[in-house]
């Protein structure tokens, strides 16, 4: 059984030898930024994309906010106009908006996290990218 052992390991070891030989290590780094640059690409337009759900969020929260405000004018209104069952139910309206409000909240912390998240992913690789530029800057000076 060792017999067979050590001839498979010098087998692959050949075969190791001989697909080092085949890559080419300009084309492998070639490879590798052009990936890193796609992936760079991806991640940017998911975060613009993130970044503009978020604002859409953060519109949607103002709007709720006025319509908060909105309701409880209206509910004193109706309260000094002696409409109490009018006021009741600008005041369920107005707890309404504010649900929704504490929801939106919640939404934007989360939004606010992954954004982060991303920024520094992209940061990371631009960093990468760069480091493996200057490393194939170096080997093609050679």
């Amino acid at each position: 059984m060792g017999v067979f052992s050590r001839f498979l390991d010098i087998v692959n070891a050949n075969i190791n030898s001989l697909l080092d030989k085949a890559e080419d290590p300009e084309k492998m780094i070639k490879l590798m930024m052009q990936e890193m640059e796609d992936t760079l690409i991806e991640l940017k337009s998911s975060c613009a994309a993130k970044m503009a759900s978020r604002a859409k969020t953060e519109r949607l929260y103002k709007e709720y906010q006025s319509a908060a405000n909105r309701w409880q004018s209206r509910a004193q209104l109706a309260i000094s106009k002696g409409r109490e069952d009018l006021a009741r139910e600008a005041l369920i309206e107005k707890k309404k908006a504010l649900e929704a409000m504490e929801q939106l909240t919640s939404d934007l912390k989360v939004a606010d996290e992954t954004i982060k998240v991303s920024k520094d992913e992209i940061n990371q690789i631009e960093e990468k990218l760069v480091s493996v530029k200057q490393k194939y800057k170096i080997m093609v000076e050679r």
